[in-house]
């Protein structure tokens, strides 16, 4: 994942350069939170499966502490990746999506979640395909759940290759 938003933010730059002899310092951190994202999700993936493995064969030793820090981390990081756009005089804001949600309802502001349960600290390896889950209890109707790192990594990459492409 962000292969692509990662070639599209070297053709914006490329393009920059060509047209403006180089692009602000937010645009550089841009490109640099990206880069951070897409080692974190690969990091990511790794982990999620040894913790599936180790779970599946009963082993005790487990990596299940640094992929709930790196899962956290990639949200907090979106974080940053949400207020660059914001400020940015190049780019429109990032649309909604999970991992703005996860990062927003779950990890920054849980005491605002309708579920008091969202509130204590939750985290789950997930499955192969959607990933470690923050706070995957589902709560009341209309309770905010996460879908799983893997995928909202995927929609987020989605969102930025669109946001890049409408600038080239």
């Amino acid at each position: 994942m962000f292969e692509r938003s990662l070639e599209e933010f070297r053709r914006y730059r490329d393009k920059c350069f060509k047209e403006q002899g180089g692009f602000s310092a937010s645009d550089a951190e841009l490109g640099l939170k990206i880069s951070q994202l897409q080692w974190l999700i690969k990091r990511a993936q790794i982990l999620n499966v040894l913790v599936l493995d180790c779970a599946r064969k009963k082993k005790t030793h487990s990596p299940f502490d640094e992929l709930e820090i790196i899962s956290e981390s990639f949200y907090y990081f979106v974080g940053r990746l949400e207020e660059l756009l914001k400020y940015s005089e190049s780019f429109p804001n990032l649309p909604r999506c999970g991992a703005t949600k996860v990062r927003h309802q779950l990890l920054q502001h849980p005491e605002k979640e309708k579920s008091r349960a969202k509130f204590m600290p939750m985290f789950t390896s997930g499955d192969y395909d959607g990933g470690p889950l923050i706070k995957s209890y589902s709560g009341p109707e209309g309770s905010f759940t996460d879908k799983g790192l893997f995928y909202n990594a995927k929609e987020l990459d989605e969102k930025i290759v669109n946001i890049l492409t409408s600038k080239q």
